[in-house]
């Protein structure tokens, strides 16, 4: 599993695509109304907008990617990192943000690669 973070339209997509040759059916967009699965495509982009969901629906998004774990090793994914800055007031956003951190965390340490992208420089963490 290769993990690639980075504040939102700071070039992940494109830092991936370029170091594992992806192109655009290479990946698959997470939607915040959908439950988290393993797609075929080769790389998962948005995991964010899946702990939103997760945060939505009062679930323990750390949970529900649990038993996809040996499904994502082969896997190259994509978050917006979400976690930094003042802590939002809404309940929800306040656990959206909890959620996602305890989750990347998880797949931080189950990763093989992990990279934080900035303004477009790829910054190898793992």
């Amino acid at each position: 599993m290769i993990l690639y973070l980075g504040g939102a339209y700071q070039g992940k997509s494109r830092t991936a695509a370029r170091a594992h040759h992806l192109t655009s059916r290479d990946f698959y967009r997470c939607r915040s109304e959908e439950q988290p699965f393993v797609p075929a495509q080769r790389c998962i982009c948005g995991l964010h907008l899946w702990a939103l969901g997760a945060a939505e629906r009062k679930e323990d998004f750390s949970e529900l990617l649990s038993p996809l774990l040996p499904e994502l090793k082969n896997k190259i994914l994509l978050c917006d990192d979400i976690t930094g800055g003042i802590v939002p007031v809404d309940p929800v956003e306040r656990r959206w943000r909890e959620e996602l951190g305890k989750a990347l965390q998880r797949l931080a340490m189950e990763s093989d690669e992990v990279w934080q992208v900035f303004a477009g420089l790829p910054m190898k963490l793992k």
